[in-house]
C-alpha cells in the first residue's frame, strides 16, 4: 500500500469476475477488449450508484470496496443489492454483446483503508482479510450467483435474503459458512425516557405561562441546537399546565417539504375554509367580525385567496392579517389562556416569523407563544426583546444527569456516554446503541443514529428510507404507495417501529420520526438515483394534481439537481419529469404570491427559471417572478422579469398576452413603484403595444391598466380625459366590474388632485356602487377618497357619517387601517374649531404607534397628527404642539408623501423655513390648499397671492374648502391694506370655524 492517510474501516470488498471468458476469444482481441471495457462500464456503474468504488479491472475481475471515501451504515446491503443487479445485468445481452454469465464473492469485515488512493488512483487502497475471503468465495461461487462471507451476513442480519451454501474450501484459508444471495426480523421496544434536568428552564417557562395568565401576549423562544432537548422541555410545560389551557400546535418544516402556509393550517385545525369559519364562529358572535377574521386566516394559511386582502397595500395587508390571528386568539382565550407551540421555527417562512412577532411584542391576552429553534435563529430573526420575551438557551445536561438519562434509555450506565457532551439525544441514541452491539460506538450523532437504523432489519428500514422522501410526517398510504406494499402490512410494520421508538403516531393516524435528524439520516442512507426516483413517484402517485405545492418540492429533488442527468437516462422520461416539475413550481409560485409569501414564490419561479428549456417557458417563469415583485412592491426588481417575459414571446414568435402589459403597466403608474425609471419613450412604446394586445383580446382590465398608466404620462389635459372616459366605458362592457373598483378609485384621487371634485364624486359614486354589490371588494379605501371628497364640498355631516361607516368598517382590523377614520375625525375636528377633540385623536394615533412599534403607519396618521400638533399650537400648547409635530414628520419621510399636508402646522409652530421650504409645485395635489392657509397664518403674502389662482381653479371644479379659503385669504389681504375686519363668511357657513380661526391666528415667527 502506498504511502497516504489510512484509516482502519469496516468494508465490504466484492469481487466480480466473468465466467468462461475465453469464450469471448473468437471476438478478435480488439472487439473483445471494447465489448469487456462497455461491460466492465456497465457493472461499474452498478456499483457506483449504490455507493461502491471500483478499485481496479484485475485481467477479466473486477474488485470493489463499500465503505471508503465515504461510509454508509448500510454498506455491506449495498454490496449485495449492487451484486444482484450486476448479475441480472451480465445475463441479457446488449448492444452487440452476449449474455456474460459472472460469480461474485462479497465478505465484510475490517481493513486499511488509504484514502488518498481512494480519491486519487484507487491501486491498493484497501488491505484486509476480507478482501482475501471475497476473492476466494468468488472462485468458488456457480456461475449467476453471489456467494456471501459470515462478515457480511452478519452485518446484513436478516437484511438479505440468504440461503446457506454450507461450508465451501477457501484457498489458502481453509472451510468456511457460505450463504448464497437470495430478507426482515423483529426488535424490542423501550419505554419512554423520563425527564431529566432543565428545572431552571422548565421554571422559566412555568414563569412564562403565569404571565401569560396573567393577561399579557408572551413570547417564549426555546433555542439549542439538535438533540439538545427542546421538544422535551416544552413537553413537560404542556403536561404541568394540564388542563388549565387550551393548546395549538404546529410544526414547521424545510422549505418545500409541507409548504410554507402549513403551520398556520396546523394552528387552525382545519383544512377548509368551511371549517375555518364554524372554529371562528363559536368563538366570535358578531357576524361581520367572524367574516373579517375568517377572511384575514384563510387568506394567510392559504385556504382561500381574498381579493379584499390583494388589494390592499402591503403593509396595511400585514396589518390585517396579524389582527385576523390577534382576535381570533384573544377570543379562544376567553375562557382560559391558550399555549401556542410552533416546533422548529428556524424552518419557517419569513412572514410565519413576522407574524408571531408581531402578534407577541404587544398586547393583553392570555396567550403564550413558546417555539423551538436553532441557537442562532433568534438573533437571525430579528425578533426584538422586551419585558413580555423570554430567551431560554438550553445548555448540555451535566454529568450526573447525563448518566442518569443514559441508565433510564439503555438499562446501563456507561462512560461512553460521556463523548454526547450532554446532548440528550446523543446520549440517549449512544445508549441504546451500546445495549444493542459490542463493537466500538461512533462518535457523532449521525453515527449513533445511523447504528439505531442498522439495528433494524432491511425490510424495516428501508420503509423507514422511504418514509424519509415523504418528510417528517407520513401515514401508512403514502409510505405503502413508495414501497409497493400492501397498506395493512406497511401499517403493522409502522405500529412495530413506534413500539421501538423509532417513529411517533397520534390519533390522526400521522407517524412522524422520533427526532427530525434520524429522517436525516434515513434519507441520506438513500442512494440517489433510488431517492430521486422516489420522489417522482411520491409526486406522481402519492399526492393529487391539486397538491401544487408538495409536488413541486418532490419533483423539483427527482429532477432539479446535477445528478438527474445519469440518473434519469431515458431522455423522454426526464423531460416529462421536467415538465410536469415545471407546471407544479409555476402553480405553487403563484399560489405563494397570491398568499403575499414571497420569498416562497421566487424560490419556485426560479426554480422553474432554472427548468424551462423554450422561450415560452422562460416567458412563464419570468412573468411569475415578476407578478410576485409586484405584489411585493419591489418595482425594478418586477420590471426586471416583465420586460424578459415579452421579449421571450417574441423569440418564440408568439404575441405576449395582455396581462403582462397591464403589470408593467401598474409598476409605472405608480408612485415610488421604480428606484429607475424605465426610458419614457421607450416604456410610451411598449404601453402603447399592450394596449392594442389588449384590444385585440378583449381584456377589457388589462386595458383599462394600460390607459390609466399612459394617462397620467400625458400632458395634455384633453387627453388624459379622453383615456380616463375610455376607462369608464370599459366598466360598462365588462362582466366583472369589481375589478375596475381600485382603477376608478385611484382616477377619483386624480380628480381630486387637480380640483375636479365633480367628476371625482361621479367616479366615487360609481365605484362604492360596484362594490356594494360584491361581497369580494372591501369598500375601505373608498371611503379615504369619500372623506376628501366630503370635505373639499364642505358637507362635514356628510364627512361624519362616511367616517362613522369607515370606523364601522375596519372595527376589526389592524392599528394601521384603524388609522385612516382617525385622520377624518380630525380633519372634521380642525375644521369646526374643536381644537380639544383634534388634541384628543392624535394621542390615540400616537399611543397606538406606541403600542404596536412593529406596524407601519401612513400618511394617514401623520394627518391626524398634524392636525393635533396645530390644534395644540392654537390653543398654546407649544411643547405638546412640538411633540406631535416631530411624530407626523417622521412620516412624511414616506417616498412620494412630500410634506404640504404638514405646512399648517408648521404655520401654528411659527416654523416659517418649514414652511418657505414647501416648493410651490405642490399645487398639483389634494393638500394643496394647506400651504396658502399656512402662508397666510406667517404673513407671506406675495406668496398667498400668487397661489390664489390655484385655489380659486380647485372652487371652480367644485371644491367649495378651496372656495371659501380663497375668500377669506382675500379678506385677509384688504385687512392688511386697511379693510374691514374679515368675516370669514364663507368658511363659517359650511361650518369650518377652525378653518378662519387658522387663517387668523398669527404665531410668533422664527
Amino acid at each position: 500500500m502506498p504511502d497516504g492517510h489510512a484509516e482502519r474501516r469496516l468494508i465490504t470488498a466484492m469481487f466480480i469476475d466473468i465466467v468462461g471468458s475465453s469464450d469471448l476469444v473468437s471476438l478478435g482481441p480488439e472487439r473483445m477488449k471494447r465489448v469487456l471495457d462497455r461491460f466492465f462500464a456497465d457493472l461499474s456503474a452498478e456499483i457506483t450508484a449504490e455507493g461502491g468504488t471500483v478499485e481496479k479491472y484485475i485481467g477479466d475481475a473486477i474488485f470493489a470496496i463499500f465503505g471508503a471515501p465515504v461510509s454508509h451504515e448500510d454498506d455491506a446491503l449495498r454490496a449485495l443489492r449492487a451484486a444482484g443487479r450486476c448479475i441480472a445485468k451480465a445475463a441479457v445481452a446488449t448492444d452487440g454483446r452476449p449474455a456474460v454469465p459472472i460469480r461474485i464473492g462479497v465478505e465484510t469485515g475490517d481493513a486499511l483503508v488509504d484514502l488518498d488512493a481512494a480519491q486519487t488512483d484507487r491501486q491498493r487502497m484497501a488491505v484486509g482479510g476480507c478482501v482475501n475471503v471475497a476473492t476466494r468465495l468468488q472462485s468458488v461461487a456457480a456461475p449467476g450467483t453471489a456467494l456471501v462471507g459470515p462478515g457480511t451476513r452478519e452485518a446484513v442480519g436478516t437484511g438479505a435474503a440468504l440461503e446457506s451454501a454450507g461450508e465451501v474450501e477457501l484457498k489458502g484459508l481453509g472451510p468456511s459458512p457460505a450463504w448464497r444471495l437470495v430478507s426482515a426480523s423483529h426488535q424490542q421496544a423501550r419505554p419512554r425516557v423520563p425527564f431529566i434536568g432543565r428545572d431552571a428552564e422548565l421554571e422559566v417557562l412555568q414563569l412564562a405561562f403565569r404571565r401569560a395568565a396573567g393577561g399579557r401576549n408572551v413570547l417564549a423562544v426555546v433555542s439549542g441546537p439538535p438533540g439538545q432537548g427542546k421538544t422535551r422541555v416544552i413537553e413537560e410545560l404542556v403536561a404541568r399546565i394540564g388542563e388549565r389551557a387550551s393548546v395549538l400546535m404546529a410544526r414547521c418544516r424545510a422549505a418545500g417539504e409541507l409548504g410554507p402556509l402549513e403551520p398556520l393550517r396546523q394552528l387552525l385545525g382545519a383544512s377548509t375554509i368551511e371549517e375555518v369559519r364554524a372554529r371562528i364562529a363559536a368563538v366570535i358572535a358578531d357576524p361581520a367580525e367572524a367574516d373579517r377574521v375568517a377572511d384575514a386566516l384563510s387568506h394567510s394559511a392559504g385556504l382561500r385567496m381574498s381579493n379584499a386582502l390583494r388589494a390592499m397595500p402591503v403593509a396595511d395587508r400585514e396589518d390585517e392579517i396579524t389582527n385576523g390571528w390577534r382576535r381570533y386568539l384573544t377570543a379562544l382565550a376567553r375562557e382560559r389562556p391558550v399555549v401556542v407551540w410552533v416546533e422548529d421555527l428556524h424552518w419557517a417562512d419569513p412572514q410565519l416569523v413576522t407574524l408571531i412577532d408581531r402578534l407577541t411584542l404587544a398586547g393583553s391576552s392570555p396567550i403564550l407563544f413558546v417555539v423551538t429553534a436553532r441557537p442562532e435563529f433568534a438573533q437571525q430573526a430579528g425578533i426584538r426583546p422586551t419585558g413580555q420575551r423570554f430567551f431560554i438557551d438550553l445548555e448540555p445536561l451535566t454529568a450526573d444527569e447525563g448518566q442518569r438519562l443514559a441508565t433510564l434509555a439503555g438499562g446501563i450506565g456507561d462512560p461512553i456516554t460521556g463523548r454526547a457532551e450532554g446532548n440528550p439525544l446523543f446520549i440517549i441514541e449512544l445508549a441504546r446503541a451500546r445495549t444493542r452491539r459490542d463493537e466500538m460506538l461512533p462518535m457523532t450523532l449521525r453515527g449513533a443514529i445511523g447504528a439505531r437504523l442498522d439495528d433494524l432489519p432491511a425490510r424495516e428500514r428501508q420503509i423507514l428510507q422511504a418514509c424519509a422522501v415523504v418528510g417528517e410526517a407520513f401515514d401508512a398510504r403514502e409510505a405503502s404507495i413508495l414501497l409497493g406494499r400492501d397498506a395493512g402490512e406497511v401499517h403493522a410494520t409502522l405500529d412495530h417501529l413506534v413500539d421501538l421508538l423509532y417513529l411517533r403516531s397520534g390519533d390522526d393516524g400521522i407517524f412522524r420520526f422520533h427526532h427530525g435528524l434520524l429522517r436525516e439520516v434515513a434519507y441520506g442512507q438513500l442512494p440517489i438515483a433510488e431517492r430521486l426516483k422516489l420522489h417522482a413517484r411520491f409526486a406522481r402517485s402519492g399526492l393529487g394534481a391539486a397538491d401544487h405545492d408538495r409536488r413541486a418540492h418532490h419533483l423539483w429533488q427527482a429532477v432539479g439537481g446535477p445528478d438527474a442527468a445519469w440518473v434519469w437516462e431515458d431522455a423522454t422520461e426526464r423531460d416529462a419529469l421536467r415538465q410536469e416539475c415545471r407546471t407544479a413550481l409555476i402553480a405553487t409560485a403563484r399560489t405563494n404570491s397570491e398568499a403575499f409569501l414571497h420569498d416562497a414564490a421566487v424560490l419556485c419561479a426560479e426554480r422553474a427559471l432554472a427548468l424551462a428549456d423554450t422561450p415560452l417557458e422562460r416567458a412563464d417563469a419570468h412573468l411569475v417572478l415578476g407578478e410576485a415583485y409586484l405584489l411585493a412592491v419591489s418595482g425594478d426588481e418586477a420590471l426586471a422579469h416583465l420586460m424578459p417575459t415579452l421579449a421571450a414571446y417574441r423569440e418564440a414568435g408568439a404575441t405576449p398576452p395582455a396581462r403582462i402589459y397591464g403589470a408593467i403597466a401598474d409598476i409605472t403608474r405608480r408612485p415610488g413603484g421604480l428606484r429607475v425609471a424605465p426610458e419614457p419613450k421607450a416604456l410610451a412604446r411598449t404601453l402603447e403595444d399592450g394596449l392594442a394586445i389588449a384590444r385585440a383580446e378583449g381584456d377589457a382590465v388589462s386595458q383599462a391598466r394600460i390607459l390609466v398608466a399612459l394617462a397620467f404620462r400625458l400632458e395634455s389635459p384633453e387627453e388624459k380625459e379622453r383615456m380616463f372616459a375610455e376607462v369608464g366605458s370599459l366598466v360598462d362592457r365588462t362582466d366583472d366590474p369589481a375589478a375596475f373598483v381600485e382603477i376608478l378609485g385611484y382616477q377619483a384621487y386624480h380628480e381630486l388632485n387637480q380640483g375636479r371634485v365633480r367628476k371625482a364624486e361621479a367616479l366615487i359614486d360609481r365605484a362604492t356602487a360596484i362594490a356594494a354589490q360584491s361581497r369580494s371588494v372591501r369598500r375601505d379605501y373608498l371611503f379615504f377618497e369619500t372623506g376628501i371628497l366630503t370635505f373639499v364640498l364642505g358637507d362635514l355631516a356628510r364627512l361624519d357619517a362616511s367616517t362613522t361607516d369607515y370606523e364601522r368598517a375596519v372595527a376589526s382590523a389592524g392599528p394601521h387601517v384603524q388609522q385612516h377614520p382617525r385622520r377624518g375625525r380630525a380633519l372634521a375636528a380642525v375644521a369646526r374649531g374643536d381644537w380639544s377633540a383634534a388634541r384628543a385623536i392624535a394621542h390615540q394615533v400616537a399611543q397606538s404607534m406606541d403600542e404596536h412599534p412593529e406596524t407601519v403607519f401612513c400618511f394617514a396618521a401623520g394627518n391626524a397628527l398634524s392636525f393635533g400638533a396645530s390644534a395644540a399650537a392654537i390653543s398654546g400648547e407649544l411643547v405638546e404642539a412640538r411633540e406631535l409635530l416631530a411624530r407626523a414628520t417622521k412620516l412624511s419621510a414616506l417616498p412620494n408623501v412630500g410634506e404640504a399636508w404638514l405646512a399648517a402646522a408648521y404655520a401654528a409652530l411659527g416654523q416659517r423655513g418649514d414652511v418657505l421650504r414647501i416648493d410651490d409645485k405642490t399645487a398639483a395635489d389634494a393638500w394643496a390648499q394647506w400651504l396658502p392657509v399656512a402662508l397666510t397664518e406667517i404673513g407671506e403674502w406675495d406668496r398667498v397671492t400668487r397661489r390664489l389662482p390655484m385655489l380659486e381653479r380647485r372652487a371652480a371644479g367644485g371644491d367649495r374648502f378651496c372656495g371659501g379659503v380663497a375668500a377669506a385669504i382675500r379678506e385677509e389681504l384688504a385687512a392688511q391694506n386697511g379693510g374691514p375686519r374679515p368675516s370669514h363668511a364663507a368658511l363659517r357657513e359650511m361650518g369650518y370655524a377652525g378653518i378662519s380661526a387658522m387663517l387668523s391666528f398669527r404665531p410668533k415667527v422664527g
